[in-house]
């Protein structure tokens, strides 16, 4: 970070401390001060109604399209800017018109793709622009570099459950008018009032799933990312309170209430999500307008011109006497002028004010139109807020997402007819991969034996569905093959899992196996000679066969390991064999081993009798030596004739 940013971070953490408890804007890891800069070829997803005035809320829309196909989006915010402040300026042309974009300052919070990932955005964004939906959605091309500040770089659509309160329509119209689709890829019931049951929509909730557990995954992973309830009017169901309480605990997910809902969830004796003793109408009838935005650089409240907030139930939040907010709960919207912890529009924090836990925002006000263009109906910028607050679970973004890794390991050389593959897997979090299945396609040339429990075979393809990996999980599946020809076989697994609604895979390394029945031949290189008077002996031996071992024998001994070049040294006088075999990375032993003989004589003048005429003397004559040189190669010879040599 440059002087002026780490100024600048430092003087807005100042201003952080020294606000009261409701005021201080908590900035997760992914909210960090972090400029980036950009080439040209970036795609910008404009946010402010000078070129995304009809396509505000289908913008969201195209984000979650390009996360459920695998394109990571930065969200860029300019630390300490202004309401309606500028986040960067850059200059462009217009993807589906090519018209010019002239040196722009973008303002509310736009959506930058990297340059690096443009071959795999345009074709989302195109078929986008072409859809019914997303036609009003604009998206620049970038023909200059420039840098912004990056406060999440979202990496998964986020999964999103609403809860059937009586007024699960809010959700689904808003919903609906980002063209933000369920887990299936349909759009939410376009209906403007409750029903009772919604059949083949497996993302709307009602109190009785989830009670029995419908928010997590029966190994305590959270199924949804975010879930949402609009007016829980009526005494509300604490257990149902309970199981929400649950689900944001320990986890990178979200909750969004509005209206009658964040009174009856925090409320509840199992709510005070982000209050000690509870939250009240406090408006007197009147709706906080006009209003300030108190942190208008916080990824929350992200709009673009003014907010005019509506009525209802709840429609001006403020503390009950005696209650506090906790840790750091944050005011985004108030009334202008409103004294402190009164007269709030919108705001968030962390359960309970603890960072590990999921974030709660409560949003005033019963429901907000969809009404376009933003400019001129600045009471849609609700909704806006709603879909603001959709994406900013960790669950979305890279520091919540599963890191899985695979490792197989299998022999790098066989000689039998068959071969086992180890395959394992883990993954340290911090985020659970969903659905997680690992699947071993062999190559041809081995055909499927066994595999460990819980495969899943057909024809080359192992599978084994594991389910939810959460963080710290890990395991190991094995697969037998047999093999019938020699020749080099590359194996390898992929995990492919779910992170929220956007797919994944991990491709494991490569392990290559070497299938070879054929035997190496063993050589003797260097030797000494036949007939010798020097009583140490060296030999160097080698193989056919790259990374073979060796066993080594001297006059008929047992085979022990050796390595070339060997010495046998201080050998007595007389007549000596050497055998040597090799045996091959496979296991294939040569079936012939190598062998020498030779003879170590005395040196001349010694004490050893030697044969003259037909009697024995102890001088050195030549003729006792040629004779024993006879001998030496004689048997080398036979030795050689019975090896096959």
């Amino acid at each position: 970070m440059n002087a002026p940013l780490k100024l600048r971070a430092a003087s807005l953490a100042l201003l952080l401390a020294a606000s009261c408890g409701e005021e201080a804007s908590p900035l997760t890891i992914s909210q960090q001060d972090v400029r980036q800069s950009f080439g040209a070829g970036s795609l910008v997803i404009p946010m402010d109604t000078t070129y995304q005035d009809q396509g505000t809320l289908t913008a969201f829309g195209l984000v979650d399209a390009l996360l459920r196909a695998r394109v990571p989006v930065s969200l860029t915010i300019a630390i300490g800017k202004p309401l309606s402040g500028v986040d960067f300026t850059a200059a462009g042309t217009d993807v589906r018109t090519g018209a010019a974009v002239p040196s722009h300052g973008y303002r509310g919070g736009p959506f930058v793709i990297d340059a690096v990932d443009r071959a795999a955005a345009l074709p989302v964004m195109r078929g986008w622009q072409s859809s019914v939906v997303g036609q009003s959605t604009t998206v620049h091309d970038m023909t200059v570099a420039f840098s912004a500040e990056v406060r999440r770089r979202l990496t998964a659509a986020p999964h999103i459950g609403v809860f059937l309160d009586g007024f699960e329509f809010i959700a689904f119209s808003y919903l609906n008018a980002a063209g933000i689709p369920d887990a299936v890829g349909q759009p939410w019931p376009a209906v403007t009032a409750t029903q009772p049951s919604y059949p083949g929509y497996p993302d709307i909730l009602t109190g009785s799933a989830i009670k029995a557990g419908a928010l997590s995954n029966p190994d305590g992973t959270p199924v949804y990312c975010a879930v949402s309830s609009m007016h829980y009017a009526g005494t509300p169901d604490d257990l149902v309170v309970a199981a929400v309480r649950q689900y944001l605990t320990g986890a990178g997910t979200a909750a969004q209430f509005e209206c009658e809902a964040a009174h009856a969830f925090e409320n509840s004796p199992n709510g005070h999500f982000l209050t000690t003793a509870g939250i009240q109408e406090d408006g007197g009838g009147s709706v906080p307008n006009p209003n300030t935005f108190l942190f208008p650089d916080n990824p929350y409240s992200q709009i673009d011109g003014t907010f005019t907030a509506v009525a209802g139930m709840l429609q001006s939040i403020g503390l009950v006497t005696g209650s506090a907010f906790k840790g750091n709960g944050v005011t985004l919207v108030e009334a202008t002028g409103a004294a402190t912890n009164t007269r709030i529009a919108y705001l968030t924090g962390f359960l309970d004010g603890v960072p590990t836990n999921g974030k709660v925002s409560y949003l005033a006000g019963h429901q907000y139109p969809v009404t376009l263009p933003i400019s001129t109906n600045p009471q849609t910028n609700g909704v806006r807020l709603y879909l603001d607050a959709t994406y900013q679970s960790t669950c979305t973004a890279a520091e919540g997402q599963p890191n899985p890794a695979l490792t197989m390991t299998g022999p790098a050389f066989t000689n039998g007819s068959s071969v086992t593959f180890s395959i394992s897997y883990t993954n340290p979090g911090p985020g659970a991969a969903t659905g997680a299945v690992l699947t071993d396609m062999l190559p041809a040339g081995l055909t499927f034996v066994s595999a460990s429990a819980g495969a899943v075979v057909s024809g080359q393809s192992i599978k084994w569905n594991l389910g939810n990996l959460k963080a710290g999980a890990s395991g190991t599946v094995t697969v037998t093959a047999s093999v019938a020809a020699d020749g080099t076989y590359i194996n390898q697994a992929v995990l492919s899992f779910l992170v929220s609604l956007t797919p994944r895979t991990v491709t494991g390394s490569a392990t290559s196996t070497v299938r070879d029945t054929t035997p190496p031949r063993t050589s003797i290189v260097s030797a000494p000679g036949a007939v010798t008077n020097t009583a140490d002996a060296t030999f160097g031996f080698i193989s056919s066969k790259p990374g073979s071992t060796f066993a080594c024998s001297l006059d008929g001994g047992a085979l022990t390991p050796c390595t070339s070049p060997l010495t046998y040294p201080a050998l007595a006088a007389g007549a000596h064999t050497f055998t040597v075999t090799a045996t091959d990375p496979a296991g294939n032993v040569d079936p012939n081993p190598a062998a020498y003989a030779w003879t170590v004589v005395p040196p001349a003048g010694s004490s050893a009798l030697s044969m003259t005429g037909g009697g024995c003397s102890s001088g050195g004559g030549a003729e006792l030596g040629a004779l024993f040189a006879l001998l030496a190669v004689a048997s080398a010879l036979r030795r050689r004739a019975s090896a096959g040599q």
